[in-house]
């Protein structure tokens, strides 16, 4: 595996999902996650979880996959953000109040997150592999 590749398509994938995320969450789908108290460690474990979340795609995409390009990486993004959201998201409502409009704008979220996340992680595998 091409080390380069790996760590520039995942150091790109956990700036871009990061991006998603306070995009998504942070400003246009507040009510779904409303601020309770925020300890001194929220934004580095947030930071944390995107970081090992791009990584684990950079691998699969390299190592496994073989995904070059951002069309190729934004389809299997989308799938596996979409799987993996939807698993999360059932075992996140197992633990507080079901409500069914934030479980799908969640899902959806993710899932276009994720995307958007693997289509540059692709892109990048793409130009830095030789």
């Amino acid at each position: 595996m091409n080390v380069k590749s790996f760590v520039s398509s995942g150091i790109t994938g956990f700036v871009v999902y990061v991006l998603t995320g306070w995009l998504c969450y942070g400003i246009l789908f507040t009510e779904i996650f409303p601020k309770e108290e925020e300890n001194a460690n929220t934004l580095t474990f947030i930071a944390l979880g995107c970081l090992f979340y791009a990584f684990l795609h950079a691998l699969i995409f390299i190592k496994w996959a073989g995904i070059r390009t951002f069309s190729t990486g934004l389809k299997t993004g989308f799938v596996i953000g979409l799987l993996y959201a939807i698993g999360m998201n059932f075992f996140m409502y197992s633990a507080q109040e079901f409500h069914a409009n934030h479980f799908i704008i969640g899902i959806l979220i993710d899932s276009f997150s994720t995307a958007i996340m693997g289509g540059f992680i692709g892109f990048v595998h793409g130009k830095t592999s030789a």
